[in-house]
């Protein structure tokens, strides 16, 4: 499966999956050294100001007033909802980085899925065998023993969640992406999305800034790594290879985080996890070698 045609593009999208790969893993060091909620402003905020940063050296800065309130909603969803449930998923006890990724991974699926819901794509034969497997998969993953009746994963039912989210907040996103530019959407929604979770901290007395100075190098390396240069060498890759190559982060994306998570993390693959993924792995496989256009 090649990634791109040429040299720009594939190096592009390796930097993008290597950084996608870490997310979870980093996410899960941090646990109970600082507020997930936190940590979700701090990432999305910083974040987005290296996007609005690169967007002013391409002199593209300037605000789409008349697509504000729909990047508002975007960025609710996106980062008040979608990545504040997968962060709190990752510092649920008992969670594990691997399981998390994979889950979270599973969002292309459900991408297709709303897309033949709404009547934006039709269900085929394949799409509905895909479906099917990554359902399989996670299921598997969800319910990793039946010792003592079925015992419900809650870490990675809540990572279940932030999936389903974040493809909603793929499929909206893409109109927007279209009229403004994927760089421009994502800095502005980054941006709002991360103020709107501000009356939430305070609400609930919860640090925005202050935390212990020890972890202050994994929070700039999710903030200005995993969510802003990530995320611009994602569309910066797109700009080479086109939807379809690079969609493909999502299908690398388990094997590595399960690869980080053993050797940083020291997490060993469980039963679930091993019968689940090569399900999932296929579902996202057939999902993608036919992008939704």
């Amino acid at each position: 499966m090649s990634l791109s045609p040429t040299p720009k593009g594939a190096f592009a999208l390796s930097g993008t999956i290597l950084l996608f790969s870490t997310l979870e893993v980093v996410g899960k060091s941090l646990s109970g050294r600082i507020d997930p909620f936190q940590l979700t402003f701090l990432r999305f905020f910083i974040g987005g100001i290296v996007m609005f940063l690169a967007l002013c050296v391409r002199r593209e800065a300037a605000p789409p007033i008349r697509k504000l309130p729909g990047l508002f909603f975007l960025g609710v969803l996106n980062v008040g909802a979608a990545m504040n449930l997968l962060q709190l998923s990752l510092f649920l006890p008992g969670s594990r980085a691997s399981t998390i990724a994979l889950i979270f991974s599973c969002n292309p699926v459900f991408v297709v899925l709303i897309a033949g819901a709404t009547g934006k794509e039709k269900l085929t034969l394949t799409k509905c065998v895909a479906l099917a497997l990554a359902l399989l998969g996670m299921i598997t993953v969800l319910f990793p023993g039946i010792r003592d009746g079925l015992r419900l994963d809650a870490s990675a039912l809540t990572a279940l969640a932030a999936s389903i989210l974040f493809a909603v907040y793929t499929y909206l996103a893409r109109s927007m992406s279209l009229s403004i530019g994927s760089l421009k959407m994502n800095a502005w929604s980054f941006l709002l999305g991360s103020l709107a979770v501000l009356p939430f901290l305070l609400i609930f007395h919860i640090p925005i800034v202050r935390f212990d100075p020890a972890v202050a190098p994994q929070v700039a390396y999710l903030a200005i790594c995993v969510t802003g240069i990530a995320y611009f060498l994602y569309f910066k890759g797109l700009g080479y290879t086109g939807v379809g190559a690079g969609s493909t982060v999502f299908f690398f994306k388990p094997a590595l985080a399960a690869l980080f998570a053993f050797l940083y993390l020291r997490e060993t693959p469980t039963f679930s996890f091993l019968v689940g993924t090569p399900l999932i792995l296929v579902g996202i496989y057939l999902v993608l070698r036919k992008p939704i256009r």
